[in-house]
């Protein structure tokens, strides 16, 4: 009984992210929200109701189906991507091409009007994409990424899981804005894969690499701690030695990344850098708080699926305490219809929320055994 009502608690969490998707945006398409609502929840049930078909499954668990559909579905996605202008429902898309054309120019990236709020290896995983002139091909890419990860997972679960992402309005949005919040999480995810292939064997060279990588990785988004204070306390419980070779390399590359920004211009990077507009949507005790709370869990979770849903109801717990904070200061309408609280932050949990709950929450973790 405790199995499904985690599981039901998963679904209701992607239900109502999404919702809360439908609720602002449909009214800019002169759609009602309340028709909106009821829309989304019959195709809701109504894709949940699918992927738990046997011809389905069986269909889009073969290699060749699966991979052809997750092919065709980007290149449908990258489509509809170029049919929005990035510039007028989100400030992501710019503030990233604005930090690295001022970067490139050799002006101080940080403390323009766009106002970039990520650490810089953030922009530098952005570069390959921005050069040939379209940041939203990070979003592409990192569907197909996920996609493959669902499907090492489990063959019979990642055609569910797709179809759940396809019609979420939370990462269709993503797509449609060029925002990199969805994509930043498939990034950690990506490196929690390669860490668990690599870390096998535990040799301080080894970790050391990894730990450099983690820190590359770390230096995205504050957010990114949180996952690192559930999953790399859990790893290391019992092996401190390693762990701190581990911490050392992380912290390494962080502040490499860090520090000739802080160099650069102490005053701006203190005023207007990552630090300074990451931590003005949650107040710094519950901030603490969250972190205290990530620690505490690796510690005493007792398995890899456990770790996952940590991550997942922390990640999802943040948001929601920054979201509620928000309604009890200005009110539903300013916070949601007039934009004084950014709802795709939920995005950071998104990912993790399809991993462990659709349409079954153990088989993303399989690839961590």
């Amino acid at each position: 009984m405790w199995e499904r009502l985690r599981s039901g608690l998963g679904y209701a969490a992607i239900y109502g992210i999404n919702l809360l998707f439908v609720v602002k945006y449909a009214p800019r398409y002169g759609i009602p929200w309340s028709a909106g609502t009821l829309a989304y929840a019959c195709a809701f049930c109504a894709i949940l109701w699918v992927c738990r078909r046997r011809f389905f499954v069986r269909f889009f668990q073969q290699p060749s189906a699966y991979f052809a559909a997750l092919f065709l579905t980007a290149a449908v996605l990258a489509f509809l991507m170029f049919q929005f202008d990035p510039t007028t429902r989100n400030a992501r898309a710019p503030a990233i091409n604005d930090w690295l054309a001022r970067f490139l120019n050799g002006e101080y990236p940080y403390g323009s009007g766009t106002r970039p709020s990520g650490f810089p290896f953030l922009f530098v995983l952005a570069l390959p994409f921005y050069l040939p002139g379209e940041v939203g091909w990070w979003q592409i890419v990192s569907f197909i990424v996920i996609g493959f990860l669902f499907y090492h997972a489990r063959h019979s679960t990642a055609p569910g899981k797709i179809a759940l992402l396809l019609f979420s309005p939370a990462f269709l949005y993503e797509v449609a804005v060029r925002s990199e919040l969805f994509s930043n999480m498939v990034v950690v995810m990506l490196y929690l894969w390669i860490f668990e292939r690599f870390a096998c064997d535990r040799t301080p060279g080894r970790m050391l690499v990894l730990g450099l990588l983690g820190g590359l990785v770390l230096s995205t988004r504050g957010v990114v701690l949180i996952v690192y204070a559930v999953y790399f306390v859990y790893s290391f419980r019992r092996d401190m030695q390693t762990g701190l070779i581990f911490a050392f390399g992380v912290l390494a590359s962080f502040a490499a990344t860090i520090l000739p920004f802080v160099v650069w211009d102490v005053g701006r990077f203190l005023r207007h850098g990552p630090l300074a507009i990451q931590t003005k949507n949650l107040p710094t005790p519950w901030i603490a708080v969250m972190l205290l709370l990530a620690v505490s869990s690796g510690v005493c979770v007792r398995s890899k699926i456990g770790v996952w849903e940590m991550v997942t109801a922390l990640l999802f717990g943040s948001v929601t305490v920054s979201f509620i904070l928000t309604l009890l200061q200005v009110g539903w309408s300013a916070a949601v219809w007039q934009d004084k609280f950014d709802i795709s932050y939920f995005c950071f949990a998104l990912s993790f929320l399809l991993a462990i709950s659709a349409p079954s929450r153990r088989s993303f973790c399989e690839i961590f055994r």
